[in-house]
């Protein structure tokens, strides 16, 4: 059995825990951030747009936030073209139409008759907007809110520390008028 050098054995240990912190601190400190966020995506539209287009509307897609529907009757005034009756009078009839029988010419009088129509209109209106927008927006608002209470919490300490100070001018007040009225 050989003898092994301690010394050795110490120096390999210490470096292997300089390796460990090594790779450890070069693993958590890697930040991804939102300037590093932003060239990446700049840089993946302007190579790849197609796919950046197809992601962003697979991740936020367009939604509908508003539907209504507007249904309009409106009556709608035509003309036809009547047989004549034998009680019309001349200035009723607008056109001619010559048949032809047996080598007989007969004419028959027309009267155009206005004629009422129920049309009906269904129009779909949908509002629609992209979510991304609406995701966006509701993260401004979760940020003015979240801000909006630290600034109260601020407000509230800057308060108590005012309180105080106010306590403490009038305690000191107190006592010079004390030490006034006891000379």
């Amino acid at each position: 059995m050989h003898p092994f050098n301690l010394s050795k054995l110490a120096l390999s240990i210490l470096f292997m825990l300089v390796v460990i912190i090594f790779l450890t601190l070069l693993t958590s400190c890697s930040k991804y951030t939102l300037p590093i966020a932003e060239q990446q995506v700049t840089k993946a539209y302007l190579t790849y747009k197609p796919m950046v287009a197809d992601k962003t509307r697979g991740w936020f897609p367009c939604i509908v936030t508003k539907n209504d529907t507007i249904i309009g009757y409106k009556d709608s005034l035509i003309y036809i073209d009547c047989p004549d009756v034998s009680t019309s009078t001349p200035t009723d009839y607008l056109g001619t139409d010559t048949v032809y029988l047996n080598k007989t010419v007969t004419q028959n009088k027309f009267v155009k008759v206005p004629v009422y129509l129920p049309v009906k209109t269904i129009t779909v209106v949908q509002k629609i907007e992209d979510s991304a927008k609406i995701y966006s927006l509701n993260d401004a608002v979760n940020n003015a809110v979240n801000d909006a209470a630290k600034l109260k919490a601020k407000v509230v300490k800057k308060n108590k520390y005012l309180l105080w100070g106010l306590i403490i001018i009038l305690a000191l007040a107190g006592l010079n008028y004390l030490q006034f009225k006891r000379k």
